[in-house]
């Protein structure tokens, strides 16, 4: 068994396969007009990296494993234990989703 384990800002994602327009619409979540465009996934967070050190400090990660995101772009794709994750920089990732 493969454990991906991110460095610095890396996060791996579990793509959400949903309808995520059906979903973003129940939690009352309104995108702009241009997010089919730069929106281009939703996933959970199933790993994250520590942060990333900016003048000698470290900057921890906003996001928490578990939580739901909306993510413009990955940068790589990797199949693990027959499963399908994305690999992201914390910089791409627009919004996490949260329910009223």
């Amino acid at each position: 068994m493969e454990i991906l384990e991110p460095i610095r800002d890396q996060v791996i994602i579990r793509p959400d396969l949903s309808d995520t327009a059906k979903k973003l619409k129940e939690a009352d979540i309104e995108l702009p007009s241009n997010a089919p465009e730069t929106a281009k996934g939703r996933g959970i967070v199933v790993a994250a990296g520590p942060g990333e050190y900016q003048n000698g400090i470290l900057i921890p990660m906003h996001v928490k494993v578990g939580e739901t995101v909306l993510f413009t772009t990955y940068e790589d794709t990797r199949e693990i234990n027959g499963e399908k994750l994305h690999i992201v920089s914390e910089r791409q990732i627009m919004a996490v989703v949260r329910t009223k």
